[in-house]
């Protein structure tokens, strides 16, 4: 993405860290270099986030991860959460991320028509059917 300079990739690696450090097994943000192509991938999802995070990447340029974030969620509520959906998405778009917490990607799920769905079978709606009909007309 042209729109972000490299000093703005530096500000938000650091926000990004802030928000998402190493814990658990699970690498930081930038670890998983959130800052480079997975960031230009959430713009291009979600190119109406561009305008309000680079105004508060330049707005926070040079401070600390955490001193950024905090002068963001004070001052300029939408670049902070426009700076946090794009940490959290590009994380969760990284094939490291992915397998960590064990997710495959979307996959097919094909329906059967003869099997008995899952939510009849496992008791969900036990509670529901046992209360009755609580249905009233509307005047």
């Amino acid at each position: 993405m042209s729109a972000l300079s490299s000093d703005d990739r530096e500000t938000f690696a650091r926000i990004a860290d802030y928000l998402i450090p190493e814990g658990e097994g699970m690498p930081a943000a930038t670890q998983v270099e959130v800052q480079n192509a997975l960031l230009d991938k959430v713009l291009a999802v979600r190119p109406d986030l561009t305008e309000a995070l680079v105004r508060g990447l330049r707005a926070v340029s040079g401070l600390a991860g955490d001193a950024a974030a905090n002068r963001l969620n004070d001052d300029d509520a939408e670049a902070f959460n426009a700076v946090a959906l794009a940490a959290s998405g590009g994380y969760y778009m990284s094939p490291i991320v992915r397998e960590a917490i064990g997710y495959p990607g979307q996959t097919s799920r094909p329906f059967d028509p003869d099997k008995t769905t899952d939510y009849l079978d496992d008791g969900l709606l036990a509670p529901v059917i046992a209360r009755g009909s609580i249905y009233q007309p509307a005047p």
